[in-house]
């Protein structure tokens, strides 16, 4: 079986992450929008100052009319793949319709690119389906999707909800509905924010590998997320590149809900060490909660 190291698959935070969550922090009390629940995206856009474009053939028209010839080729070239840009010159963005709550992370990521100062160069920045849903691998687009979890889960205020919780799919549903946000970015969120050894991995259905009964493989995605305790004590876990349809991870497809178990990994390192894990089918991926099963602790009262 072909097995990847778990850091290879890590979302780090950018250099500039304190200044993202300082320029965050700035939005959300210019939009009086600190501790409102969930965040106020529109009381966001109209703080920054930002028109958001609805309809098609405007956004073509506003951004094409400043676009260089190369630039509007790949546009228009890329253009039934888009979920979102932000032209920086014009101030205005556009994100395609789609669910209202996985709307919210497109429009507060081109919303990054608009507020964060060293972002304002002359350029447009186009989004596709892929680039949001996995690994961004600009800067700026790093950058933007820091910026939008710091807005959407407002800082210290999630973190410190995060580590008061027991970490499963339960706890995570819970907080996206209190935040609202998907599910699927609550659970990156959550990982990364934990003060435990936690890491969220991702899957994804494929050709690539041998299907079983019908039933696709899936094959790890490039957006893992994990705490820095984590990263830290086992960056080299060995993760499965592919699993099968039959694999107990992937019984959650079936299942329809979130499962769960124990099992000893190899941590790369020569070692092995008992890991809980909890999965989770949200529709296109199987999302994978690995935590560290706590050591079992023997408590022994002695009577005189």
């Amino acid at each position: 079986m072909k097995m990847r190291a778990a850091s290879e698959t890590f979302i780090v935070k950018p250099e500039e992450h304190d200044a993202i969550r300082k320029e965050a922090r700035k939005l959300l009390k210019a939009a009086n929008a600190i501790g409102v629940f969930p965040t106020p995206i529109d009381q966001l856009m109209a703080a920054a100052d930002i028109e958001q474009i609805t309809e098609l053939e405007d956004v073509k028209e506003s951004f094409l009319k400043h676009a260089p010839a190369s630039m509007a080729a790949a546009f228009n070239s890329g253009w039934n793949k888009l979920r979102g840009f932000a032209d920086l010159r014009q101030k205005v963005t556009y994100v395609a319709s789609d669910t209202p709550v996985r709307e919210i992370w497109p429009k507060l990521h081109e919303l990054g690119h608009q507020v964060l100062s060293w972002q304002q160069v002359n350029i447009a920045y186009m989004d596709d389906q892929r680039s949001l849903s996995q690994e961004c691998e600009e800067l700026f687009d790093q950058e933007a999707n820091d910026f939008a979890g710091e807005v959407l889960f407002q800082g210290n205020t999630f973190t410190d909800l995060a580590k008061s919780r027991y970490a499963d799919f339960d706890t995570i549903f819970t907080l996206a509905d209190k935040f609202g946000a998907s599910k699927h970015a609550t659970a990156r969120h959550f990982a990364a924010e934990s003060d435990e050894p936690i890491a969220l991995v991702s899957y994804y259905k494929t050709s690539r590998a041998v299907a079983v009964d019908g039933k696709q493989a899936l094959m790890i995605g490039k957006a893992s997320s994990a705490s820095n305790k984590f990263i830290q004590k086992y960056p080299d876990l060995r993760l499965p590149m592919f699993i099968a349809p039959t694999h107990h991870w992937a019984k959650a497809i079936d299942e329809g809900k979130a499962i769960g178990g124990s099992q000893i990994m190899d941590c790369g390192d020569g070692t092995t060490a008992n890991f809980l894990w909890h999965a989770w089918w949200n529709t296109y991926g199987l999302l994978v909660l690995i935590r560290k099963a706590p050591r079992l602790k023997i408590v022994s009262d002695i009577f005189s």
